[in-house]
């Protein structure tokens, strides 16, 4: 029998594009490589948009104070810069919030000083990380390399201080190069974004989830097995077509792929990316809204005043070292002001300030002016008091003392003279 004899090629010869074409018929998946995330697509990511907004504006709105010996300098020029207005151009507010956003995006925030003749600094500018390089001279001495093209084409290059220039950089291994928190999150957003175009497809799709199109005879052509599939999408595919009757002739049969729907809740409500983005950056879980067991809103808030700590350090370390010299290290340090992080209601507030007040930390005037309210008149909101429960530290001393020597006279018999009551006059009672 001659039929087993034949041998038919049939090989139609599908390429690289065919295979990922036919992967693709699963439902929602789209291939993708896993690839090395810019800024600009790391920020379009919910969480990584949430993490690096979160730290860098409440660093932001934290003001930075300058101590000199002790007491807060708030005529600083270079404070003023910080906070109110570096530049002509933007605020203080945007201007932190930038320099922060992109040291946890790029891995440093370069800012520029700008200095008068005799050295004070008079504008902070912000400079993007991919037009500065950090670069040394014949002689070892360290500068930065400015590299940027302006609005009219012109290439412009120039050369900067190194003491000119801030470099925010929360991570180094060297002290010198930054480390990028993405380069450790892209598998991570990765996997999650994948995840999310698989339920988008799905939804998007309605009824046409995906599946297997079969037509009489052979389809040897590309494009007409591309011009099959996307008239057959088009037609049948989409939430509009959700619900609706397929109507196929018999030259065609479809077979619809099923979905495991639990795959779909899985997706939906996995979590694990959001935690691994939040033990990344160190940030608490509640600030990503799931749910923190034992924990009240103080509590909460403490701990994640210990996670802007490090930031916080890092960025008053650089003002340090750039804005100081190794004599005004002794007197001056730059500070952040934490209080609107610490405190998350008036009533917490005003336990503190009545804690403060009786402590003689603070008086009633100060309290009022840090709320806009006019000093008591007469001076006597400017007096610290204690309650009567403390006395001065001169006369502890001396109070101890006497009270020893009070206990003493009772034990004694309480006569002044020692001699109890060999002194006293015997009276007879009427009694005996």
């Amino acid at each position: 029998m001659g039929i087993f004899l034949r041998n038919e090629n049939r090989d139609l010869q599908y390429n690289e594009d065919d295979l990922q074409m036919m992967v693709q018929t699963l439902p929602g998946f789209q291939g993708t490589n896993l690839r090395q995330y810019t800024p600009i697509d790391a920020i379009k990511h919910s969480d990584i948009f949430t993490a690096v907004m979160m730290i860098a504006s409440d660093l932001a709105r934290m003001p930075i104070r300058l101590n000199v010996n002790g007491q807060i300098d708030y005529s600083n020029k270079v404070v003023n810069l910080l906070n109110t207005r570096p530049n002509s151009l933007y605020n203080g507010y945007i201007f932190k919030l930038v320099v922060f956003a992109n040291a946890l995006l790029t891995s440093h925030g370069y800012v520029e000083i700008t200095r008068d003749k005799l050295g004070n600094p008079i504008s902070l500018t912000f400079r993007k990380t991919s037009e500065v390089e950090l670069k040394s001279n014949r002689m070892g001495r360290p500068y930065y390399s400015h590299e940027r093209t302006d609005d009219n084409g012109k290439f412009i290059r120039r050369n900067i201080k190194y003491e000119d220039m801030l470099d925010i950089k929360f991570y180094s291994l060297d002290g010198i190069h930054g480390l990028s928190l993405l380069d450790t999150l892209s598998k991570t957003i990765d996997s999650d974004n994948n995840g999310k175009d698989f339920l988008n497809n799905f939804l998007r799709n309605g009824t046409h989830a995906g599946g297997i199109l079969k037509m009489k005879g052979v389809l040897n052509d590309k494009k007409a097995r591309n011009r099959a599939r996307e008239e057959f999408h088009k037609a049948f595919s989409g939430t509009k077509q959700a619900g609706k009757v397929v109507v196929l002739d018999e030259s065609m049969t479809f077979d619809q792929l099923e979905v495991d729907t639990e795959v779909l809740k899985l997706i939906r409500e996995n979590k694990s990316s959001t935690r691994e983005i939040a033990g990344v950056f160190g940030i608490p879980l509640h600030k990503f809204g799931i749910e923190t067991t034992n924990m009240s809103i103080t509590d909460a808030n403490l701990d994640y005043l210990s996670t802007l700590k490090p930031y916080i350090t890092c960025v008053c370390a650089e003002l340090n070292f750039k804005f100081n010299d190794e004599y005004t290290d002794k007197v001056c340090e730059f500070k952040f002001d934490t209080t609107e992080i610490r405190v998350v209601d008036e009533k917490t507030q005003a336990e503190i300030d009545k804690i403060n007040i009786d402590s003689g930390k603070t008086n009633i005037d100060e309290v009022r002016k840090r709320d806009g309210l006019p000093p008591i008149p007469g001076g006597y909101g400017s007096i610290h008091r204690v309650d009567l429960n403390h006395v001065n530290i001169a006369l502890v001393d001396e109070y101890q003392m006497n009270k020893s020597r009070g206990t003493d006279n009772k034990l004694k018999g309480g006569e002044e003279d020692g001699k109890g009551n060999e002194n006293r006059k015997y009276h007879r009672s009427p009694f005996e």
